[in-house]
């Protein structure tokens, strides 16, 4: 029997995902289903809860997979999407009917058998629809940026041996290394995941202290997901102001931390027609990560 009834739930009640839910069921909609959503991660009571006044067939989560709700009812299917590994493996990605990622190399990586697939980002035709809006800056940036690193959290220490080692003086042969995987991933010569980057940053450790690397979720995470971030969309702003383009910069205050683009720095656009105007109203609409479909 085809699924008829489907909820949407996204992580948090931010300006965006409240701007993104009513866009995304209103494609759901348009496909043929009866839907309902919120923008927060139910636990047990109160999933199970909306389930029943709501009769839902699919669950759709962002960020979450079937193993982290197990106590979601078993007729009911579970979607995940995965926009942020958030710290885990591949491994850990698992239990669900459906597994949709943000990008596709995930989807290479994905160690299961279960249906799995590349999930890009989209645009809303109407709330996207051109207005003819006038040029105000030759170039947009809309999006997230990690803040700068600060004096603690480059004093970490990451050695799990008397030998310490700090984060500060780690990041530059870390960086090295993620230029030097890239090319080879370039070549066709390696093949990387979350899980063996993470053995790799562990064996840069031990190498370095003579143990591994301190377990600790968030440095986990500053590695392999806040570094590329801090990395590579700074430096992509950076290409447009050399340039000598007008600029404006969206997004979250991540960007109002780094001086040179705090004086760019336009705040966050609650409302998805704001952000529409934004896109029309700039020559050139730059974005590091993927494409849009």
């Amino acid at each position: 029997m085809r699924a008829r009834r489907l909820s949407v739930f996204l992580p948090r009640p931010t300006g965006f995902y409240r701007g993104l839910l009513p866009q995304m069921l209103r494609g759901f909609e348009q496909a043929g289903f009866e839907v309902s959503g919120t923008t927060e991660l139910w636990g047990e009571a109160e999933l199970v809860e909306w389930c029943r006044q709501h009769g839902t067939d699919v669950v759709f989560e962002m960020n979450r997979t079937r193993s982290e709700v197990p106590f979601l009812p078993s007729r009911v299917k579970h979607v995940s999407w995965i926009v942020d590994f958030l710290g885990r493996s591949e491994a850990q990605i698992k239990g669900s009917d459906i597994t949709y990622f943000f990008t596709t190399g995930w989807v290479a990586a994905f160690p299961y058998d279960t249906f799995a697939d590349w999930l890009p980002p989209g645009t809303c035709p109407s709330t996207y629809a051109p207005r003819g809006v006038p040029f105000a800056s030759d170039v947009s940036v809309a999006g997230h940026v990690p803040a700068p690193w600060t004096e603690q959290e480059l004093n970490r220490n990451l050695s799990r041996s008397e030998r310490p080692l700090l984060f500060r003086d780690f990041l530059p042969p870390f960086q090295q290394f993620l230029r030097v995987m890239d090319r080879r991933l370039d070549a066709d010569l390696e093949e990387v995941n979350h899980g063996s980057l993470w053995e790799d940053v562990n064996r840069l450790v031990e190498a370095a202290t003579g143990a591994g690397i301190v377990d600790d979720p968030v440095v986990k995470y500053d590695l392999l997901g806040r570094l590329p971030r801090t990395g590579l969309r700074p430096a992509m702003v950076n290409e447009a102001l050399k340039a000598g383009h007008s600029l404006r910069i969206f997004g979250t205050k991540g960007w109002a931390a780094w001086p040179a683009f705090a004086p760019h720095y336009r705040g966050f656009l609650e409302q998805p027609a704001d952000l529409a105007e934004a896109y029309e109203s700039s020559r050139m609409n730059l974005h590091e990560g993927e494409g849009m479909d």
